[in-house]
């Protein structure tokens, strides 16, 4: 997983110290707007589900003019919880989630609702009872309950030449919440720096170097505890190496250019992607050899980690966990296994270019849409409805409503009860519409 990804003015722990205090006073997760409904006008990608199942994340839009939005699984309207290149984690039990908008860090209920800013920072990781959130501020490692309160300074300082500019950053729990690994990162007067990753117990005790230091970055622990995988910044090119590294420091293995793994949640698989030939690698951790799968990237693993998805062309496949009898599953793009491994959320086109989230089973069966639907409809309060770029079907509810389907397309708005303004072509068919103008 990556952490902390909100633009080009953010690539390591002290850039991102110095960047919050000019752009974190203006990220702010942006509040729902139930009365307005844009379903299909903007792309729906990346989705990611909750840790219990119930709600899905996804971004809406382009990726610099995008928003965070979260939907039910039942689907119903997306709630917008953040503006602009933003970053959700959802704790452990999917009540509550970390937003990262920007350089600023907030807390909200499981839904985006009730957001609270925590502070300036750029990377959050939730401990594994899900009572603590661990993040940098202004450089530095604090702990967070997880309403919010009780915000304090962890005691873990890294010996740093007198003269030398720090910052620590990219907080990971061990899986038995009493370690966090990070990247400490450390810069003589008028020089780039250096980083590596270190752990230390969350008093500040047993602190130590894990990695080497070079450009290090976004560390994982197994889910066993016993290795951590990074990522290596080349420092040629803006790609970075992954790294396996045992818990205590020894046996540290290089792979493959990426800039995306995960670990399967049970075991010590590991998926990446690799940038350069666009492949997606299985390997077991702390071996040399790894699993190929031809063409390919954005694996997700099914939750018993027997299984997992990936992308492939425009396709959703599925293959057991050492890339073993892949299948075509679906049409679509960055597949998400639900936490109960029950559905697989995916990006996927229908209806022209209306892009949406879809749900599928890993049978490949019982398939359905949940967001930016072949149709668009209105609540009953008063909306702003805007159509795509294709040939729409518009039903407005109750309310006094205002359309935008000028688009050189054919649609077919009914505009319902209200008072309803519509800026529609002459090619389009509206019924019910009081104030048209064409």
């Amino acid at each position: 997983m990556r952490r902390g990804e909100f633009g080009a003015c953010v690539t390591t722990a002290l850039t991102a110290a110095a960047c919050a205090l000019t752009l974190a006073a203006t990220a702010r997760p942006a509040p729902a707007r139930p009365n307005l409904v844009i379903q299909g006008y903007y792309p729906d990608q990346v989705p990611s589900w909750s840790s219990d199942s119930r709600r899905i994340a996804f971004v809406r839009g382009a990726i610099d003019l995008a928003w965070l939005a979260v939907i039910d699984r039942g689907a119903g309207q997306p709630r917008r919880v953040a503006a602009g290149r933003s970053w959700l984690l959802w704790s452990p039990d999917g009540s509550r989630m970390a937003i990262l908008n920007g350089l600023t860090v907030w807390l909200a209920n499981g839904d985006g609702s009730q957001p609270k800013r925590v502070g300036n920072g750029s990377s959050a990781d939730w401990s594994p009872d899900g009572r603590l959130l661990a993040l940098d501020l202004g450089g530095r490692l604090h702990v967070v309950k997880r309403d919010g309160s009780g915000l304090r300074r962890l005691p873990i300082d890294v010996p740093t030449c007198p003269t030398c500019r720090s910052a620590e950053g990219h907080p990971a729990w061990s899986p038995n919440g009493h370690t966090l690994a990070f990247v400490h990162e450390e810069a003589e007067p008028a020089t780039k720096g250096s980083a590596a990753v270190w752990v230390a117990d969350v008093d500040g005790q047993n602190l130590r170097r894990l990695s080497e230091t070079f450009n290090a970055e976004d560390p994982e622990w197994s889910p066993d505890g016993t290795k951590v995988a990074y990522l290596l910044y080349d420092g040629f090119s803006d790609y970075s190496y992954l790294h396996v590294i045992d818990a205590d420091g020894s046996h540290d293995r290089r792979y493959r250019l990426t800039g995306n793994f995960s670990w399967a949640p049970r075991g010590n698989l590991l998926a990446y992607d690799s940038l350069g030939r666009k492949h997606v690698y299985i390997v077991r951790a702390g071996r040399a050899g790894v699993v190929g799968l031809k063409a390919g990237a954005s694996p997700s693993w099914a939750p018993d980690g027997r299984r997992l998805t990936f992308q492939r062309r425009g396709l959703v496949y599925i293959a057991d966990a050492v890339g073993r009898g892949q299948r075509r599953l679906v049409r679509g793009t960055r597949p998400s296994w639900s936490a109960n491994g029950r559905l697989i959320a995916y990006a996927g086109t229908k209806c022209g270019p209306h892009q949406g989230i879809h749900l599928i089973n890993p049978a490949g069966t019982q398939r359905r849409r949940v967001t930016n639907f072949c149709f668009i409809v209105g609540s009953p309060a008063n909306d702003r409805i805007r159509g795509t770029v294709g040939n729409d079907r518009i039903i407005a509810a109750a309310g006094n409503d205002r359309i935008w389907v000028r688009d050189d397309r054919r649609d077919v708005v009914n505009c319902g009860a209200g008072l309803d303004r519509v800026i529609a072509d002459r090619l389009d068919r509206l019924t019910g519409c009081e104030d048209v103008e064409r």
